[in-house]
């Protein structure tokens, strides 16, 4: 997932679609849960 990020981050398009989504208010919230394993 954060290799993905990265890319996302390096990526000129990714950025401008992100911008162009937070200036139109298409992003009102974002919430992500993550789990992780921790039995041995």
């Amino acid at each position: 997932y954060e290799a993905y990020r990265a890319r996302l981050r390096a990526d000129p398009e990714a950025v401008a679609n992100f911008e162009f989504a937070r200036t139109q208010r298409f992003i009102l919230r974002e919430q992500r849960t993550f789990c992780e394993d921790v039995r041995p």
